[in-house]
């Protein structure tokens, strides 16, 4: 995990370099935050599946936001954008707008029932927070 963190750090630092004749290298610094909240977010779930725990539904979907990586996807993807993306629409997503989350929900949920049904032709971990928190 430590050498694609350090990769991925690496490349941020290049884009850093190209968006400074813009005077946009501080917006590098966002994607960055995101993407430490992915890396949490899956070091939790990493913690919860070496301990046998499943997450009560609120702790799980509070975490698959982050781990939908949708956040960091829309950040990342934006530092191309040149002259559309500005500080303003950055400062929008940081404050974790409804869309976006509802976006992340959906695309994390769907994620995780059709590759566990597919790998395991079981109940998903959301499922099974589901059923945790309310049986």
């Amino acid at each position: 995990m430590k050498i694609i963190y350090r990769g991925n750090l690496d490349v941020y630092e290049e884009i850093k370099k190209e968006l400074a004749n813009e005077n946009k290298s501080f917006l590098v610094n966002y994607s960055i935050n995101e993407m430490k909240k992915v890396v949490r977010a899956y070091f939790q779930e990493a913690k919860w599946y070496h301990g046998k725990k499943v997450p009560r539904m609120e702790q799980y979907m509070k975490n698959a936001i982050s781990t939908s990586a949708y956040i960091l996807l829309t950040t990342t993807s934006w530092l191309g954008m040149e002259k559309i993306a500005t500080k303003d629409a950055f400062d929008w997503v940081a404050t974790g707008p409804p869309i976006l989350v509802a976006s992340c929900i959906i695309t994390r949920l769907l994620n995780d029932l059709k590759s566990h049904e597919y790998a395991f032709g079981k109940m998903s971990p959301w499922g099974r927070a589901y059923l945790n928190s309310n049986c």
